[in-house]
């Protein structure tokens, strides 16, 4: 996606971030969600929910974008974040789906992976939003300015998507 066109004023891109928020915090508790899922089902599901939240973050911002255009951009996230990142992502994910058909390891694990699958959306609703920001200021983002916020996105988002799944594994005892 090249640099947007129309520049938006201050006031209007700290408008259009609360919005991208909300949106955020909407695909963290989705990717929360999908970690509760049984096995092997959640990754597709969590690629959809986060295909769908940048969508609707890019919405925030007036970019208009298909699922298909959130699906190349994701994947573009993960490129910039490097292999290290989408490799320890994938061997989480596989950990986490022989764990989880194992009794004695089902709930802990689902935890795990629902904080770890929120920790992901987290960290790619971060970058769209920081991406689109950029876009809408008619400026361009780097490789290098997408691999920093995926990164800074897993780490800020580790103990939000925790605290989320922590509570959603309470709220299924009930």
């Amino acid at each position: 996606m090249a640099a947007a066109a129309k520049r938006y004023t201050e006031e209007s891109l700290l408008g259009m971030d609360k919005k991208a928020n909300k949106a955020v915090m909407a695909m963290t508790g989705a990717g929360v969600g999908v970690g509760f899922a049984p096995v092997m089902v959640d990754v597709a599901v969590l690629m959809a929910a986060m295909g769908g939240g940048v969508v609707s973050i890019g919405t925030c911002y007036d970019m208009r974008l298909t699922k298909e255009d959130a699906a190349e951009l994701i994947k573009e996230f993960f490129k910039a974040a490097g292999m290290t990142f989408s490799m320890v992502f994938a061997g989480q994910k596989i950990t986490a789906s022989i764990l989880k058909s194992n009794p004695v390891t089902y709930v802990p694990t689902m935890i795990a992976d629902a904080a770890m699958c929120g920790t992901i959306a987290f960290a790619v609703g971060e970058t769209s939003k920081k991406y689109f920001r950029r876009l809408a200021s008619g400026k361009t983002v780097s490789k290098n300015d997408m691999k920093k916020w995926m990164t800074e996105g897993k780490k800020n988002g580790k103990s939000i998507a925790k605290e989320y799944a922590e509570q959603k594994a309470k709220d299924m005892k009930k």
